[in-house]
């Protein structure tokens, strides 16, 4: 019984011979497996190479084509919107906490102003009277 030989074959790599379809083949079993380009019509799916996972289907056709590239411009287009309002969100957020620092800063400085001034007042208070003679 003949050996079927791959088209192409890689190295380094790993082999198993396997009985496919009653025939002897072998079959690469690492991870990437150099395909020869194929017509233009079809396009191949890999799998996992070591358990037979490769496949072929039909590719798009000239219009399919299109009609993906025009949604995924029109997907792109979305998300670069999206993201120009997240960043321009993000930006006001940004403002706003830098507002919201300089804020705090002031009410701090205001509270130490008030706590010195009671702390002046109570001094006072608590310093005793000049007797009256």
């Amino acid at each position: 019984m003949p050996i079927h030989l791959p088209d192409r074959i890689t190295l380094p790599a790993a082999y198993r011979l396997l009985l496919l379809d009653g025939h002897l083949a072998l079959v690469r079993e690492t991870d990437e497996e150099a395909l020869s380009p194929g017509s233009a019509s079809l396009r191949v799916i890999t799998g996992e190479i070591a358990r037979g996972e490769l496949a072929y289907q039909p590719a798009l056709l000239p219009q399919e084509l299109a009609a993906e590239l025009a949604a995924n411009r029109e997907s792109t287009a979305r998300m670069n919107d999206a993201l120009e309002e997240v960043m321009q969100r993000s930006r006001e957020l940004s403002d706003q906490a830098r507002e919201l620092a300089e804020q705090n800063r002031k009410l701090g400085s205001l509270l130490d102003a008030a706590e010195e001034r009671i702390r002046e007042l109570e001094g006072k208070k608590t310093a005793p009277a000049a007797p009256d003679h």
